[in-house]
């Protein structure tokens, strides 16, 4: 990803409303030629999915797209964030979508979605996400947010994954064949650890699916040739009605640079100043 992620702000929570009603809705956010559309859970063990269109007519880059929850301390299991809440659009390219009395009525919860296309030409997208959950109670709450995704570069279910030295935390999911590729990066404010898990379909889904409480365990990088998953989680510790939130981006159908593309990037580079790199996310054993 070529450019610093921004955080956008957007509206503010809607009305209170019943917090798990049973009922699939769509969201959809497009821009140009590029759109996603998600279809919310049905039920909380997680049965939405995604369809993500970098440009008409192109590929498919996510098959399956969303969050996932746990009150540590309280919950026997991981819950997927339920359906049923409040979908406010604010514009075509943005939206966002609202629950109230999550866990029991421990937290709110608010996702936001906004996406960019970068012309047909290239068919480049980028897109944000971000979980904003506030404690709702008058104790401190310890939630543990996971965002999972599964991400077919290039439209295929082959693909290979490393780090992306250029921005950390970073995955670059590639598919061999065309060297075409997507990247997915997280960010958070309020939590006091972020781990990451990555392994081929369905081990990721299913330590989110299965009957006990998991952690993601900084594993899976670099991930050879298969059809990948994965996924960020984050450790929060939220006061009483204070707000904590965490991001994931994904940009799609980049192309590694050409010889003469790289030099070109290297002045550039030279020309706007280096920046500071991050460590990568260390494994919870080194911890």
């Amino acid at each position: 990803m070529s450019r610093s992620l921004l955080i956008f702000p957007f509206a503010t929570l809607g009305a209170c409303l019943s917090p798990f009603t049973s009922m699939a809705q769509e969201i959809t956010v497009q821009y140009g030629r590029a759109a996603q559309a998600v279809v919310t859970p049905l039920t909380n063990e997680g049965s939405g999915s995604a369809s993500y269109t970098p440009y008409r007519r192109a590929n498919s880059y996510i098959s399956q797209d969303w969050w996932w929850y746990r009150v540590n301390g309280v919950s026997d299991r991981e819950y997927a964030l339920p359906g049923g809440g409040t979908i406010t659009q604010n514009r075509d390219n943005m939206a966002t979508y609202d629950l109230h009395g999550v866990a029991d009525g421990r937290f709110d919860a608010s996702r936001m979605m906004m996406i960019r296309s970068y012309g047909h030409v290239s068919s480049q997208t980028e897109l944000f996400q971000s979980l904003y959950l506030t404690n709702t109670t008058n104790q401190d709450l310890s939630p543990t947010i996971f965002h999972y995704v599964d991400i077919d570069a290039n439209g295929a279910d082959l693909n290979t994954a490393h780090w992306d030295a250029s921005r950390v935390p970073q995955m670059r999911v590639t598919d061999p064949a065309s060297d075409r590729f997507s990247n997915y990066q997280t960010w958070s404010a309020g939590t006091l650890d972020t781990f990451y898990q990555v392994g081929a379909s369905p081990v990721v889904l299913t330590l989110l699916t299965d009957a006990d409480t998991d952690d993601f365990g900084n594993a899976g990088l670099p991930f050879p040739e298969g059809d990948w998953t994965g996924g960020y989680e984050g450790d929060f510790l939220l006061p009483p009605h204070q707000q904590g939130f965490i991001g994931a981006a994904l940009s799609t159908n980049k192309v590694i640079p050409t010889p003469g593309n790289v030099v070109l990037l290297a002045i550039g580079g030279c020309v706007v100043g280096g920046r500071r790199r991050r460590r990568p996310i260390e494994s919870k054993e080194s911890t």
